[in-house]
């Protein structure tokens, strides 16, 4: 248990630093680790006042990393234990605990590393106090250079534990905060929600010792995407509370700004200008439930943090608007807004959301219901939760496992995970049914747990809790399987007339999929390189190129024998060798020239990026160039210190009528550099498309077989910038239009 672990008595945490610390060891001590603050997030908030059953509502999407998995855990009630420590960050941050600390219920990260943190995003305890944590938000330089962040501090991957276990109100739970934040400092900008049945409070933290709170108002809603929103602010109000040099930092340093009244404008002080991705998700939250009060979108504008929604707000429509990705106005990437200039608020890198519901009516101990899911929330179901529960389904906890780079049948999280993966491949052909499905579960439960809570029965309650849990990821794993088969019946090349009467007549699982034919799934396998962290986040990048042009990445492992791989590569439609680190093992190399050269044999569409393209020329025949870092720098190729995402950026020189022509254009197009080596001699049947200035060759294309090597990042410029030619020169490749023949 989480309590075990990390509520440590005094004297035994000198001891295990002094033996962490001869050590050298990356150990974690229940919440660990100086990690990031989710990605970006997305959070709601509607008052008593204005909700359809006089509830309390936050809510926050959490949007960190398609890998990400979630877990739920209970900690017990804990009575006159004194001398305990709250530990955080691999011991570096720590706070004493009172004697007593309260049952709560949490949705912390399933590890992921000795340095990734708990990250218990949504908490509930048994004294009636609710919490989410946190949306990320941007802090302008002046604030952060005054007032740095604390790498050693708290922040959210470990501090809402700590305040959900300490704090009877949510006046506590902030307070709290505060001395934790002015103690031992803040690892990042960030805001928290914290309610009770008295009061709502909302939180944002600047930089490393500055914040502010005020109190919720019970007659409005906010929406926000990740920007501080707070204007005018008055330290003297009884419905503020801050830290007490955030007037004085700012007019000491030189960027207080005033607004009204003079009261500092904590916005205009404290905040950058605001991100279009945020400030657009703000600003349509306004228009979906105030639309009277938006206006034209100006990513400038800075909205009221509150506003009254023209209409009263019911739990289901704030589950469905975590989901939600602008379905029925122009900015809907499924009917036909431009994906590169869109931020919608249902994402598919949603690690959970969570709705959490505080009914003033009832006792404090089953007060707060917790509705959470453990993917992306636009095919994973909200399960029921409540704070006076006391144990799980099986699996749920995932204490003790670990969410690496592969698949993890303990983890329930990693199956919903995998189903919300493969119902986006075609959010109308497969997503359509797992919607259906999962809604008419959600509407049962939303109908029968909170009648259930009101009868006081806590057995039942954590009764119910653990079969929806169980029922649900039996669903998600019937589901997937399901839909994987229907894949598979309706997998049809062109010409298959003979073969189309065993298209299925029904849907795959009771309530979801369509009838009619599938279109055939296309399938490009890729080199197994995830042998090193950067060769892990470039398989990432290339897989959501691949899906993104219409293929399904599949890794291809290294060691599979020779008659498998011409089994597989034959029902295959492309391949794909991405770039690598130098020093990778030879073995890799052999690999993957290996099926260079069966593909090429087969006729089959390969791609070859970065390191592939080089690979693509030697298999066949050509040879490598030196290295392009010790020649005198012309045109700089590699990245900067070693920062993998920092590429360098150049025109090339592109040959008439090849793809690189058609894709990217022939007016010497820029692209982008991270590499060492390069290719020299040219493979025979190869033509030279592409070259920088310096004489490097940046693409070749074979003048027979549908085969391109680009020396550039393809994948990153679309996948980090959205460029519509690097996706379509990923599609032009892999549907085999790469040579002469097929243009």
């Amino acid at each position: 248990m989480l309590l075990r672990n990390r509520l440590i008595p005094e004297g035994k945490v000198r001891e295990m630093k002094n033996i962490l610390g001869r050590a050298k060891a990356a150990v974690c001590i229940g919440v660990c680790a100086v990690g990031t603050a989710a990605a970006a997030c997305t959070g709601i908030y509607v008052g008593r006042g204005v909700s359809a059953d006089g509830t309390t509502i936050i809510a926050r999407t959490v949007d960190s990393s398609v890998g990400r998995c979630k877990r739920f855990e209970i900690l017990p009630h804990v009575d006159n234990a004194p001398g305990r420590h709250y530990l955080g960050n691999d011991m570096k941050a720590e706070w004493p605990l009172p004697a007593t600390t309260y049952h709560a219920v949490l949705v912390p990260s399933v590890p992921w590393g000795p340095k990734h943190g708990r990250y218990d995003g949504a908490c509930a305890n048994e004294k009636g106090v609710m919490l989410s944590g946190t949306v990320t938000a941007y802090p302008n330089v002046a604030a952060t250079n005054a007032d740095p962040f604390v790498s050693t501090g708290f922040a959210e991957a470990t501090l809402p534990g700590l305040l959900i276990s300490c704090a009877a109100t949510a006046r506590e739970a902030v307070e709290l905060l505060g001395k934790v934040v002015g103690s031992r400092g803040h690892r990042g900008a960030e805001i928290y929600m914290i309610a009770d049945a008295n009061e709502a409070w909302y939180v944002e933290v600047y930089t490393g010792h500055q914040w502010a709170a005020v109190k919720m108002p019970e007659d409005k809603m906010l929406f926000i995407g990740n920007q501080f929103l707070l204007r005018e602010f008055d330290p003297a109000s009884p419905d503020t509370l801050c830290s007490p040099d955030l007037v004085g930092l700012a007019e000491r340093n030189g960027f207080l700004k005033r607004g009204k009244g003079g009261l500092i404008a904590l916005a205009a002080t404290y905040a950058r200008e605001p991100l279009h991705s945020s400030a657009l998700r703000t600003w349509m939250g306004r228009r979906r439930f105030a639309p009277s009060e938006a206006g034209a979108y100006e990513r400038t504008k800075l909205l009221p943090l509150f506003f009254t929604p023209e209409r009263k707000v019911t739990l289901r429509e704030v589950q469905e608007v975590m989901r939600w990705r602008y379905e029925g106005t122009e900015l809907c990437p499924e009917q036909g807004a431009d994906k590169s200039t869109v931020r919608v608020v249902g994402v598919g890198r949603q690690s959970t959301c969570h709705a959490l519901v505080l009914d003033a009516t009832l006792p404090a101990d089953r007060r707060c219901t917790m509705w959470v899911t453990l993917s992306n929330a636009e095919h994973a179901p909200f399960l029921p939760l409540n704070a006076a529960i006391t144990a799980l389904a099986e699996g749920y906890d995932a204490a003790d496992m670990h969410a690496g780079e592969r698949f993890c049948e303990a983890i329930p999280s990693a199956h919903y995970r995998r189903l919300c993966a493969l119902a986006e491949l075609d959010r109308r052909q497969y997503g359509d049914g797992v919607r259906t499905f999962w809604r008419a579960r959600e509407d049962r439960w939303l109908d029968e747990f909170p009648r259930l809570v009101r009868t006081g029965d806590a057995a039942a309650i954590t009764a119910y809790a653990v079969e929806a849990q169980r029922t649900a990821l039996g669903d998600a794993k019937r589901i997937f399987d399901e839909l994987s088969w229907y894949l598979v019946l309706t997998n049809f090349n062109d010409g298959d007339f003979a073969e189309k009467k065993s298209i299925p007549k029904r849907r795959p699982f009771s309530t979801a999929l369509p009838m009619e034919r599938a279109p055939r799934t296309k399938v490009a396998l890729i080199a197994e390189a995830c042998t090193t962290n950067r060769s892990v986040v470039g398989c990432r990048t290339t897989s959501k190129a691949i899906a993104a042009a219409g293929f399904v990445p599949l890794v291809l492992p290294n060691e599979v024998d020779d008659a498998k791989l011409d089994e597989m590569l034959g029902r295959a439609d492309a391949l794909v060798i991405f770039g690598s680190v130098r020093g990778e093992v030879q073995a890799r190399y052999d690999f993957e020239r290996k099926l260079i050269r069966k593909a090429a044999a087969q006729n089959k569409p390969v791609l070859g990026i970065c390191n592939g393209h080089q690979q693509i020329n030697v298999a066949l025949g050509g040879t490598y160039g030196p290295n392009v870092t010790n020649a005198p720098v012309k045109v700089q190729h590699r990245w900067i210190a070693s920062t993998w995402t920092n590429d360098q950026f150049h025109a090339v020189s592109v040959k008439p009528g090849s793809l690189m022509a058609q894709t990217f254009g022939e007016d010497h197009p820029k692209v982008n550099s991270s590499h060492m080596y390069s290719v020299k001699k040219i493979a025979p049947g190869f033509d030279v498309t592409a070259v920088a200035e310096d004489g490097v060759v940046e693409a070749i294309e074979h003048r027979t077989k549908p085969i391109v090597g680009v020396q550039f990042h393809p994948e990153r410029l679309f996948v980090r910038d959205g460029d519509k030619k690097s996706l379509a020169l990923i599609k032009a490749a892999l549907e085999g239009k790469g040579c002469k023949g097929t243009r």
